[in-house]
C-alpha cells in the first residue's frame, strides 16, 4: 500500500515535471521552489495543490514555511489532506 505522502510527493513531482520542465536532478538537495518556479510558477503551484488535493489554502499559509521546498510542500499538503479526514 502507498502511503499518502509517498502519493502527494508523486503528484508534486509529475506536476513539476509537466509543467515547469523539472526533472529529478533539478530537484535534488530540496532546492527552493522560488528560484524554480519564480512568483507565477509559485502562484500556479498553489492554484495546482488547490485543484489536485481539494484544498482550500488561506493567504497566511502560502509561506516559506509551508511551500518553500518540494519536501515542505509536501509536508504541508499531507498535514491538510489528513486533517480533513478527521
Amino acid at each position: 500500500m502507498t502511503s499518502d505522502r509517498a502519493l502527494i510527493e508523486a503528484r508534486l513531482r509529475g506536476y513539476l515535471a509537466e509543467r515547469h520542465g523539472l526533472n529529478e536532478a533539478d530537484l535534488l538537495d530540496d532546492p527552493p521552489l522560488l528560484r524554480l518556479l519564480g512568483s507565477m510558477g509559485v502562484l500556479e503551484l498553489v492554484i495546482f495543490l488547490q485543484r489536485e488535493f481539494e484544498l482550500s489554502l488561506a493567504p497566511q499559509s502560502m509561506s516559506p514555511g509551508n511551500l518553500g521546498t518540494l519536501a515542505r510542500a509536501v509536508d504541508f499538503v499531507e498535514s491538510l489532506v489528513s486533517a480533513t479526514r478527521t
